[in-house]
């Protein structure tokens, strides 16, 4: 499944809610996807807009953890038009509208704000060269990004 296809059903799940909203449990099992995959798409919509995020951060976590998934108006509007969720996340494309850019201008904002504090910083780093040595997250990167222009 592209990211556009896990954008739309996520979209689409959401709105056939009556209040628009899941748990992330929820969604993830009616998905049946990989939470760290839908979480990855969950912050690209969230930033755009579509969704509202109810997460929470550890002290010693990297990202957010997810537990409420919410329509916004934006999101029904696409669910509610077809003709433009096509043209957000067409299905014909062959590359994802995934951007990770977001997340990783907001690594470096909590990278720049430790500047001071080497314990956090190391923390940081040691958790990102975990992501980056995940095979998931390679697979994930290898799929989408390998040769093709990002947005």
């Amino acid at each position: 499944m592209t990211n556009n296809e896990l954008s739309r059903n996520i979209i689409n799940t959401l709105h056939q809610q009556p209040n628009g909203s899941l748990k992330f449990s929820q969604l993830t099992e009616r998905l049946n996807i990989d939470k760290k995959r839908v979480a990855l798409n969950l912050f690209y919509l969230e930033s755009n807009g579509i969704i509202e995020l109810r997460s929470v951060y550890s002290s010693d976590s990297l990202f957010p953890e997810i537990y409420f998934v919410s329509l916004k108006p934006k999101g029904v509007f696409l669910a509610e038009n077809p003709d433009k969720l096509d043209t957000i996340f067409p299905l014909d494309m062959e590359y994802s509208l995934l951007n990770i850019n977001p997340i990783i201008d907001n690594l470096m904002k909590a990278l720049k704000t430790w500047a001071g504090n080497d314990s956090k910083r190391l923390t940081l780093y040691k958790k990102l060269t975990e992501v980056f040595e995940d095979p998931l997250f390679n697979d994930f990167i290898e799929e989408h990004y390998s040769g093709r222009q990002q947005r």
